[in-house]
């Protein structure tokens, strides 16, 4: 019994010892160790606060927390005798510089953008698996899906704690894409869905130009693309299911089955419109792009919302937001729609403030706007106003984003632009098939002072010619919608068969009449001088060896010609520089003599219209139309340099400079027509995109016809061909092949043409 309370007392005494020290309070926090990293926000996050009672279960909660963060390698509690908590913890390295070893193929400036780890930051798992993930990935697009990559962290400055961080690379084999099955898929869409993958089976060539690589991420984007395929096409319930991937028994190809179950043709039941809105029903229904009874397409469900929101944002209703609810009947096969709208608060513009333009004034933006402050928002204006700036060809971008006020209807809109260069200043010299070796002095800008003002000084120098020119060009005068330029030049070229030398100016106006229409008249003033005509008596005395046509022959001596020429274009582009889409059109009149006087006497007409298309991989094809007729007044002879003639770089390639048109029939030189038609398609290609390298291949045709002949009585001239371009610290380069179609007897049957510098 006396044992028993022996044992007792002592049991209370352990468990009133262990509660006192339960219910100790904690007088204070701290971390000891850290080098780098704050306390404070540390031990904000710890559930052991001072004040509090120290509870062992609340501290060991508190360590697996400092470990969480990644940030340590050791994380120790300790006491101190007035019952402080310290937690003593060893933090991780942090990064001096990085490298990769064991290949290659990968470099660091490939992962600039991809790579988030910086110089200082600590070495926790989480960053550096991001960051071997990210080289894998190039690995994997390069086709070595095997490629493992590993971190190792190297100590460099124990006493700083720092180290680099080295990622061992084990590429692996390459590992190709063999065969890609399309289960489900009938044979009628099977051929349409192949030509939308991104990722092409192993072919004859695969091994060389790496086409066929396996790629993750082109996985995905197919799989993306079969399923948008059939939900566009009508298959509302289909479904991709997970693909699977086999890797062959050699390790070095890839088969993927992708399951497919695209299930029944969906056609549209009943459309109807709920909620809020300003809008007719009628309206409402002919924005819509579901009709009831046809095909279900998710491409006019997408559509539908859009237009039915933006012609909302048009109201002033920038939240607007629109919502297809949807009511499927299997047994039916149709798809009843109820889109609901809500229109939210009509809001106003209020502040419209521009960030980042350090170069162009604010004024040159705010000219573009079509909207204004204090006017009821339109999401109409505000894309016509974004449009309109990127078009300038001043920006790299050019975002608007508009914040609400805070109980207020009222929206402040916030321009963010992204300058880019826009003048060039260049010496040296090129080559060029048609004029030889010359220098070239260069100097342009087309953004002058930030105002909009567009000025370039350029001079062409070489054996057969001297070209200067100086142009200004004002496209908003005084902030108006009124164009105003000006053109002083002076040229000489020597020809086989005579010289020409001239001398003018050229003054321009004109006015837009809205955003894509304009009008303008020019009028130039022109002195050109032919000497050194190679006449029959010059030719039989050896002092020229290519006899000139009776025409040059005639017009030997000076001429002035004063001409006045108006014109309007039609102009849709996104940006005047390096347009990706729209159109652009122009049609002229040129009048020379009548009432303005002097030498010649001639009406010129001339239309041009190029069409550009946006293609995938940031591609573009361009097609484009040229014609044009002379009319001599009252019989008159037209100069001989304003004749219509064809061939090189610039019309159609593959023929040598002005060798396509009607010829002397004694001496063989083109003396040009009174008519011509132009017809060329590209397709350009960003080989790199940074460098503004691109390839392009073309299709030429085009032919100029004689006085008293019609339209196509010769069949008109066709080549075709590749080329490269690219934006050279001296100017644009040009080097194209181009390879004739129709050759005749005589004619080389192909040709490459080069320049580079001063053509802007």
């Amino acid at each position: 019994m006396k044992r028993f309370f022996q044992a007792a007392l002592c049991a209370f005494i352990v468990i009133s010892s262990a509660l006192c020290l339960a219910a100790e309070t904690v007088p204070k926090v701290s971390i000891q160790g850290l080098l780098r990293l704050s306390e404070a926000p540390l031990l904000k996050n710890l559930k052991t606060q001072p004040g509090g009672s120290y509870d062992e279960t609340l501290s060991r909660a508190d360590i697996k927390a400092l470990y969480a963060t990644g940030n340590f390698e050791t994380v120790a509690l300790g006491r101190e005798e007035d019952g402080s908590v310290v937690f003593i913890v060893k933090e991780k390295p942090a990064m001096r510089d990085w490298r990769i070893e064991g290949d290659d193929r990968v470099k660091k400036e490939d992962l600039d953008k991809d790579f988030t780890l910086k110089s200082g930051d600590v070495l926790s798992s989480a960053p550096v698996e991001a960051a071997a993930e990210a080289i894998r990935r190039k690995y994997h697009e390069k086709g070595y899906y095997l490629a493992s990559v590993t971190g190792k962290i190297e100590k460099v400055d124990e006493a700083r704690n720092r180290a680099d961080l080295i990622f061992v690379v084990q590429k692996g084999e390459k590992v190709q894409l063999a065969e890609v099955n399309l289960g489900g898929v009938e044979p009628a869409d099977e051929k349409k869905i192949r030509s939308g993958l991104s990722m092409p089976e192993q072919g004859f060539w695969s091994w060389a130009t790496g086409s066929a690589n396996f790629n993750r991420e082109e996985l995905e984007r197919d799989i993306g693309w079969i399923s948008s395929y059939y939900t566009e096409s009508g298959h509302a319930m289909a479904r991709v299911e997970k693909p699977l991937v086999s890797l062959s028994p050699d390790l070095k190809s890839i088969k993927v089955d992708i399951p497919v179950n695209p299930g029944p043709v969906f056609t549209f039941g009943k459309v109807t419109f709920s909620g809020d809105s300003e809008l007719s029903l009628e309206k409402l229904k002919e924005l819509s792009q579901a009709r009831e009874g046809e095909t279900f397409s998710s491409k006019s469900l997408r559509e539908s919302v859009w237009k039915l929101e933006e012609a909302h944002y048009d109201l002033g209703y920038a939240y607007a937001d629109v919502r297809p609810m949807t009511s499927v009947n299997h047994e039916e096969k149709t798809i009843d729609l109820d889109f609901v709208v809500a229109m939210g608060e009509k809001v106003k513009i209020g502040r419209i403030d521009i960030h980042g333009n350090t170069i162009t004034r604010d004024r040159v933006i705010r000219r573009e706007f079509t909207l204004a402050e204090g006017e009821w928002f339109s999401g109409g204006a505000i894309k016509n106003s974004q449009r309109k700036v990127t078009k300038l060809g001043f920006f790299e971008s050019a975002d608007f984003d508009f914040k609400k006020r805070p109980n207020e209807p009222v929206v402040d809109v916030d321009v963010s632009i992204k300058e880019q260069p826009t003048g060039t200043i260049s010496a040296g010299g090129g080559y060029s098939t048609t004029d030889g070796f010359f220098g070239m002095v260069s100097i342009s800008q087309r953004n002058l002072f930030g105002y909009g003002y567009q000025l370039s000084l350029n001079g062409n120098f070489g054996v057969e010619h001297d070209t200067y020119t100086l142009t200004f060009n004002n496209p908003r005068i005084f902030d108006s919608d009124v164009y105003g330029g000006i053109d002083l030049y002076k040229s000489f070229r020597e020809y086989d068969e005579y010289d020409k030398k001239s001398l003018g100016f050229t003054v321009r106006g004109g006015l837009a009449l809205d955003d894509d229409w304009s009008v303008r008249v020019a009028y130039t003033l022109d002195s050109t001088d032919m000497y050194n005509v190679c006449t029959q008596a010059g030719y039989d005395a050896g002092a020229c060896s290519s006899l000139a046509s009776v025409v040059a022959q005639e017009q030997e001596g000076k001429r002035i010609t004063a001409s006045v020429k108006p014109s309007i274009a039609y102009d849709t582009r996104d940006n005047q520089w390096e347009a990706t889409k729209g159109v652009n059109v122009k049609a002229s009149v040129e009048l020379a003599g009548g009432p303005l006087g002097h030498d010649s006497e001639y009406v010129k007409y001339e239309a041009e219209a190029k069409k550009y298309f946006a293609m995938p991989l940031d591609s573009v094809f361009t097609v484009e139309g040229h014609g044009g007729l002379l009319r001599g007044i009252e019989g008159k002879p037209i100069p001989i340099y304003e004749r219509f003639a064809l061939g090189g770089m610039y019309s159609v390639r593959g023929f040598g400079w002005r060798d396509i048109g009607p010829k002397d029939a004694a001496t063989g030189e083109v003396i040009g027509g009174d008519k011509y038609l132009q017809f060329n398609a590209e397709y350009l290609y960003p080989l790199v995109k940074e460098a503004k390298l691109k390839m392009v291949l073309f299709f030429d045709s085009g032919n100029a016809w004689d006085v008293g002949q019609d339209y196509f009585e010769t069949p008109m001239r066709i080549s075709t061909g590749i080329g490269f371009r690219w934006f050279s610290p001296l100017g644009p380069l040009r080097l194209e092949y181009g390879h004739i179609l129709d050759k005749k007897d005589g004619e080389d049957g192909s040709r490459w043409d080069f320049s580079i510098g001063g053509f802007f």
